[in-house]
């Protein structure tokens, strides 16, 4: 009994797996079914010529003429929280044994948050994400070679930090590769002092207003004058206090190009406010270009001024 039950549940599992695959065959469809028919691929491939019009590299100014794109694609939404704390690219080679193409400490993308716990519970949206090769001599199978990567999507909402301190140099050690670098945010400068070192002097006019009965030279609108280091009487120059200010700056369009970059110099256009000078802010010392004198008895050449005004510009 027992082996008859064994072949019956075989027979069975035939029979079962049979009708299965009649059911998987290919079925022609009709030009209408057809046309009935819409559906979307998982996966894309595409391929840039280095001759085609959206060939951006051939477009770049001195860039490579003969470098084509193999682009890899996810027809798809991807939702990611990542946290990558050493990521190390194209380390030793050609470039160097002993540093990396790309080093990059503290790695994190996530959904925006301003705070760790936001951070945490939200995820970065990625849509269409792909993977790009960079291929020279495309057309030479002999000659082929892959000297680039890019892993990106065709639209990203998150946010994508580096480091951990931002007083402190850190989070991206080494950097390669071309970069077109759009951005904005807020700087703070630093408070300071002007007037007490070398070469911090300002050159203007003023006007110097005194009873023209009592003034025999010197006195008048578009007085010539310096203010600043060295100038005035001794211990007359105390220099300005320039409060810490926050200043709103953008970056277009400014390109990072290199191999294994320590630091890159991007620069930044940034909106100064309105800068408060009052009397507590110190006074500078004074040196007119002519003396002013006052009924041949006094004349005076060396002074300082205390300012209450705003700096604009």
């Amino acid at each position: 009994m027992f082996k008859i039950k064994i072949l019956c549940l075989t027979f069975l599992s035939l029979g079962m797996a049979v009708t299965h695959a009649d059911f998987t065959h290919l079925q022609s469809m009709s030009d209408e079914q057809l046309s009935e028919t819409t559906g979307q691929a998982l996966m894309s491939l595409s391929y840039i010529a280095p001759t085609d019009a959206t060939n951006l590299e051939a477009k770049r100014v001195n860039g490579d003429t003969n470098i084509g794109f193999y682009k890899l694609g996810l027809e798809a939404e991807l939702e990611i929280n990542a946290n990558i704390r050493k990521l190390q690219l194209g380390c030793g080679g050609v470039n160097g044994a002993n540093d990396c193409d790309i080093d990059i400490n503290n790695l994190s993308l996530s959904g925006f948050g301003n705070t760790n716990n936001e951070r945490v519970s939200s995820s970065a949206k990625l849509t269409n994400p792909f993977l790009e090769f960079a291929i020279k001599n495309p057309q030479s199978a002999s000659q082929r070679e892959i000297i680039g990567l890019r892993l990106s999507a065709e639209k990203a909402l998150g946010l994508l930090t580096v480091g951990t301190n931002n007083d402190v140099p850190n989070g991206i050690n080494t950097l390669s590769g071309y970069m077109v670098v759009n951005g904005y945010g807020n700087a703070t400068t630093k408070d300071g002092v002007f007037g007490l070192k070398s070469g911090e002097t300002v050159s203007t006019t003023a006007n110097v207003d005194i009873l023209s009965i009592l003034c025999t030279s010197g006195c008048g609108p578009n007085v010539g004058l310096q203010a600043g280091y060295g100038k005035g009487t001794s211990g007359s120059n105390t220099g300005l206090k320039i409060p810490s200010m926050v200043a709103p700056f953008t970056v277009n369009g400014a390109v990072v190009q290199g191999n294994r970059l320590k630091s890159a110099d991007v620069m930044a256009k940034a909106n100064i406010p309105d800068i408060p000078i009052t009397s507590n802010s110190g006074q500078l010392g004074v040196s007119l270009n002519n003396s002013v004198c006052v009924i041949f008895l006094v004349c005076v050449r060396d002074t300082f001024i205390k300012l209450n005004t705003t700096l604009s510009g």
